[in-house]
């Protein structure tokens, strides 16, 4: 089999994979945003960009987006690495409000993580960040353009899984917005997977928000009982907090 080698050490790959893939599966830690294994690949937020050698040509390269070749070398930590994504999560968050402590993804917020993991200590900017409206988004869900870092993976998965077309991304650069057209009524069976695709707090359910915490729940295993198939499905049962 091809073999790749990541931070010195030497991997096989089936052809086709990627180098985030192999690294993932190697429990080589890569972090993302945009990207989401069941979704089409986008390689929008650059947060996967590795340090790649091959041929005598060296540079950055999308994780996500690079299919493995024999030979290539590809390097997870070095100072160009780590000034990247120091970079991306600084102007991620230029305008991201500090609501964490009222926002109802935190705790399995991946924003919140990253940032504790890869970020500078300090922000370079004071400037007063951008406010935007809460938009409606459907008796489900709860929108705040605020939060969005335009990692356009709900649009993603909504048009490309859902195949539907009342949600997306609207204008360009700063004034971008994510969430539903103009007067639209989300239709989609599948509209209420966008909490979980969402890798931060700008999309939350309605029925969840402000009544515990991720660390609450406890996950059992159960049968749904609202099909004929006896689907196998989660329940998240709360078991700490003042009620619990």
């Amino acid at each position: 089999m091809p073999k790749i080698t990541i931070d010195g050490k030497e991997y096989e790959f089936q052809p086709g994979e990627t180098v985030l893939q192999i690294a993932w599966r190697n429990g080589i830690e890569i972090p993302v945003f945009c990207y989401h294994p069941h979704l089409p690949v986008f390689a929008g937020c650059r947060m996967c960009l590795v340090e790649a050698e091959m041929r005598g040509r060296r540079g950055l390269i999308h994780a996500c987006a690079t299919e493995a070749q024999e030979g290539l070398v590809v390097y997870t930590q070095t100072p160009a690495v780590k000034e990247s994504r120091e970079g991306v999560l600084e102007f991620l968050l230029l305008h991201h409000p500090l609501d964490c402590p009222v926002c109802d993804a935190g705790g399995e917020c991946d924003l919140q993580n990253i940032t504790f993991r890869f970020a500078r200590p300090t922000s370079r900017f004071d400037f007063p960040k951008t406010e935007r409206e809460r938009r409606y988004a459907g008796p489900f869900l709860e929108l705040y353009p605020n939060r969005c870092i335009h990692c356009i993976r709900c649009v993603n998965f909504y048009q490309e899984i859902a195949a539907d077309e009342d949600w997306g991304a609207f204008q360009r650069g700063h004034d971008t917005l994510v969430g539903p057209a103009r007067d639209a009524n989300l239709e989609s069976e599948f509209s209420g997977n966008m909490v979980e695709i969402c890798p931060l707090g700008a999309i939350t359910a309605r029925d969840y928000r402000f009544k515990a915490r991720p660390w609450e729940y406890q996950s059992f295993l159960a049968v749904s009982p609202h099909d004929s198939v006896q689907a196998g499905v989660y329940l998240d049962v709360r078991t700490g907090g003042r009620y619990g």
